[in-house]
C-alpha cells in the first residue's frame, strides 16, 4: 500500500486473485461491481489483510473474496491499529483463527455489513468477528445484514485484555452451526464494560450454546431475536447478564435456560 496516497482508493478493474496485503494508512479496497467473483485474496499462511494504520485512519474493504486456503491462513482480516475499519459486501472463509480479528490497543471502531464468514476459528476457538482490545482501548462495533456459519464461534466481545470497554451491536444477521458458542461476551472485571446487543438476530445450531455471558459487567441485550435449536440456549455465569426486551423466541434448545431480566421497549 506504500504506492497509494493516504485516503486513496484501489479498485479492482477485472475479476482476479491477489496476494496478501498490509495496510498502513487510510485506504479503500473496492472490488464490488467488477463481475462474479470480484477481487480475491488467497492466504496460505498469516493474515490475508493486516491493518496497522494511524490513529485517525479509516480503512474500507468492499467486495473482496478472502480465502484462507483450507484453514492454513491465520485470519481473514487482522486489525492492529487505526481509527476505523469498514468491511462490506465481502466473503471470508477457511481461516484457522478469526474471520475478522479486531484487537487494537487504542480506541477504534468496526463496521461489518452484508458480509459472509464461514469455516473459521476451529484452531484455537476464534469467532467470525472476534473483538478483543488491549491496553485501555474502547471499541465500538456493529454488524448488520450478515451471515456467519460453520465457525467455532459467531461473535465474541472480550473485555479481559482492556481497561476500556467493548460495545458490539448485531442486527439482521444469522449465526448458525457453530461448534462453540453463537454469541459470547466475556469480562472478568478488567474492562469497565463488555456488551453485545442483538436486534433481529437468528442464533441456531450451536453445539455449545446460543448466548453466553461470562463475568462481571458482561451483558447481552436481546430484541426481536430467535435462539433456537442450540445444544444450550441462554447461559449467564459469574455475574453475566442476558436481558430480554420481551419479544424474543427461545425454543427447542437442549436446555433453553432463562433470561436474567427483562427491560421495556420504549
Amino acid at each position: 500500500m506504500t504506492r497509494t496516497a493516504a485516503s486513496g482508493e484501489i479498485d479492482c478493474l477485472d475479476v482476479g486473485g491477489f496476494g496478501t496485503v498490509i495496510i498502513t494508512r487510510a485506504v479503500t479496497l473496492y472490488c464490488s461491481g467488477v463481475g462474479s467473483g470480484g477481487g480475491g485474496i488467497l492466504s496460505g499462511s498469516g493474515s490475508a489483510i493486516t491493518v496497522n494504520a494511524g490513529a485517525s485512519d479509516v480503512v474500507v474493504i468492499d467486495g473482496l473474496d478472502i480465502d484462507g486456503f483450507g484453514s492454513t491462513g491465520t485470519a481473514g482480516i487482522t486489525f492492529v491499529s487505526g481509527g476505523s475499519l469498514i468491511v462490506r459486501n465481502t466473503v471470508i472463509r477457511n481461516f484457522a483463527r478469526a474471520g475478522i480479528e479486531f484487537s487494537p490497543a487504542a480506541d477504534a471502531s468496526l463496521t461489518v455489513d452484508n458480509t459472509t464468514i464461514t469455516n473459521v476459528g476451529h484452531f484455537g476457538g476464534y469467532a467470525a468477528v472476534n473483538i478483543a482490545p488491549t491496553s485501555a482501548a474502547v471499541v465500538r462495533a456493529s454488524v448488520s445484514r450478515s451471515q456467519f456459519s460453520n465457525n467455532a464461534f459467531g461473535v465474541v466481545a472480550e473485555g479481559n485484555k482492556t481497561t476500556g470497554s467493548v460495545f458490539l451491536g448485531v442486527r439482521d444477521t444469522n449465526i448458525t452451526n457453530t461448534t462453540g458458542r453463537g454469541v459470547y461476551v466475556i469480562n472478568s472485571g478488567t474492562a469497565l464494560f463488555a456488551a453485545i446487543s442483538l436486534d433481529g438476530v437468528m442464533v441456531s445450531g450451536s453445539m455449545d450454546c446460543g448466548l453466553f455471558a461470562n463475568g462481571t459487567h458482561a451483558r447481552i441485550l436481546v430484541n426481536n431475536s430467535s435462539i433456537i435449536d442450540n445444544v444450550g440456549g441462554l447461559v449467564p455465569v459469574l455475574g453475566g447478564t442476558i436481558i430480554s426486551f420481551g419479544n424474543n423466541r427461545v425454543s427447542t434448545n437442549g436446555n433453553d435456560g432463562a433470561f436474567t431480566g427483562t427491560t421495556t421497549i420504549r
